[in-house]
């Protein structure tokens, strides 16, 4: 499994672990609001910004 920050269509960016991620694939993202609070998104993927093994 490999982690990957990602940069979604609507200019969210998250993370999310999985084998592996292309751009224009559909995913559900990780990320935190601006109390800190875990939440999620979904959107297309525009760029892969970091991967790493997780």
């Amino acid at each position: 499994m490999h982690k990957y920050t990602v940069l979604l269509n609507d200019g969210t960016v998250g993370t999310l672990i999985v084998d592996s991620v292309d751009e224009g694939q559909n995913v559900t993202v990780d990320l935190h609001d601006e109390n800190g609070n875990p939440i999620t998104a979904t959107g297309t993927v525009v760029e892969i910004l970091e991967e790493s093994e997780s």
